[in-house]
């Protein structure tokens, strides 16, 4: 039965919580999430390559799949990161174990070694916080995201509206950058690297993303996407694609890109950008949506019928 929001969720929280714990891979022999995997019997479910999609990939399949693994792959994990980071001078606190134990409780799941009262005392309390110095007014409090949209939407319709559709193009990149920092997913303007030029990149959940935009009269083309993964598949194993088309894209490209190489490129629509510019949805609540989407389905366009999940 797939997974419910609520536990989609949780699980989503439990993996950013254990994700810097172990190492996804070694060529020197450390104990790695592969082989908690395999030390609990579950290691079909481990896809390796970026470690964060691959621990929840993990999670969310053994909870799914084999529930009765799920408490010793957690409990796995967590002994041997325990000594991992102790050994690395990161000790861990009790409100970390604490945290922990509250997801597991989302999941209907309790770890009776996790609740142990001596074990809990065995760790470090967080030293108490300092009263904050106050801080120069300007920097005091970070403006809403939110309160940026209405001027964005205005620019985005006053270029739907103009006349000179290549310039109506130009201006979309500004305009993009503009929404980007906004939300603070700390974009950089078009560059370039041998060969070849970047619209822009961001940043989201530590995950560095290349962004490409389209506002052209038809639907986006699929070899405009092949050039695109090309361009993704050309970085690191950790960098992932977004292609923003105003117009859409024709169902052979979504077909296309949706087959053959790793799937790390998510797609999105003028309809998508509307609901943000619109206040309706946070942007980074509709990428990571869209991330998941990918790693669930193998879908790159995420449907719009899923919008309904943000509110």
């Amino acid at each position: 039965m797939p997974l419910t929001l609520p536990q989609s969720q949780a699980i989503t929280e439990l993996a950013l919580q254990l994700v810097d714990w172990l190492p996804g891979s070694s060529a020197w022999g450390s104990y790695t999430f592969a082989t908690a995997a395999a030390e609990t019997g579950v290691t079909e479910f481990w896809a390796g390559g970026s470690k964060k999609p691959a621990l929840t990939q993990l999670l969310e399949l053994t909870y799914e799949r084999r529930s009765d693994r799920f408490c010793p792959l957690v409990l796995t994990i967590v002994r041997h990161g325990l000594s991992r980071r102790q050994q690395q001078g990161d000790g861990v606190q009790r409100r970390e174990i604490e945290d922990l134990n509250a997801l597991l409780g989302r999941l209907s799941f309790k770890i009776p070694e996790l609740w142990d009262r001596s074990f809990l005392d065995s760790l470090a309390a967080p030293e108490p916080e300092r009263p904050a110095e106050p801080e120069p007014e300007r920097r005091a409090r970070r403006p809403d995201p939110r309160s940026a949209m209405p001027a964005l939407h205005d620019r985005f319709l006053a270029l739907y509206a103009a006349a000179d559709r290549a310039k109506a193009g130009r201006d979309f990149e500004p305009l993009l950058d503009d929404l980007f920092t906004a939300w603070g997913l700390a974009p950089s303007r078009s560059y370039r690297v041998t060969g070849e030029e970047i619209d822009n990149s961001f940043v989201l959940d530590g995950d560095t993303y290349l962004l490409e935009a389209k506002w052209i009269a038809e639907k986006t083309q699929v070899a405009t996407l092949y050039t695109f993964r090309q361009k993704v598949a050309g970085k690191s194993a950790y960098t992932r694609g977004l292609f923003i088309a105003v117009e859409g894209f024709t169902a052979d490209a979504i077909a296309a890109l949706g087959t053959g190489l790793e799937h790390r490129i998510i797609l999105l629509d003028g309809a998508h950008l509307m609901r943000v510019l619109t206040g309706a949805v946070a942007l980074p609540e509709l990428l990571r949506l869209a991330a998941r989407h990918l790693e669930q389905y193998g879908e790159p366009l995420l449907p719009h019928k899923r919008l309904a999940e943000l509110g």
